[in-house]
């Protein structure tokens, strides 16, 4: 009987990150409306401002000002603070509805087989 591989060494470091929603029917239970695994801090934020970026044109004031007035700031320190392992979490709430986005440092390990592998075990997102 052959032992089973050590995957732990296998594994790749990366970023998860998640677009959640909650309304006023079940505020404590979000709905995971959007998630994507990504190699460093910098396209985790890219991925987040590009999505941000089109809701925001969708809101009305005050929450579109909020998006964009975060989107004009520089993203550095946000990515500093994942690069430290903290998470990170941006939300907007319009009406009863609270949007958030939220990202972390995970581990991704290959799948059994080896294929497919996952778009965050390889460099990330497909447009990384």
């Amino acid at each position: 009987m052959t032992a089973a591989p050590n995957v732990l060494g296998m594994a790749v470091a990366g970023y998860w990150c998640e677009w959640l929603l909650s309304d006023a029917d079940a505020p404590d239970e979000p709905r995971r409306i959007k998630s994507c695994g990504v190699s460093s801090p910098a396209n985790a934020l890219r991925w987040a401002r590009v999505k941000l970026n089109m809701i925001g044109s969708a809101l009305d004031e005050p929450a579109s000002a909020y998006v964009f007035d975060w989107l004009d700031r520089d993203p550095s320190d946000a990515e500093a603070a994942l690069g430290r392992g903290e998470p990170f979490e941006f939300a907007v709430s319009y009406g009863d509805v609270r949007l958030a986005w939220t990202a972390r440092r995970v581990s991704f390990l290959p799948l059994v087989g080896g294929s497919p592998i996952p778009h965050g075990a390889r460099g990330g997102a497909p447009w990384e």
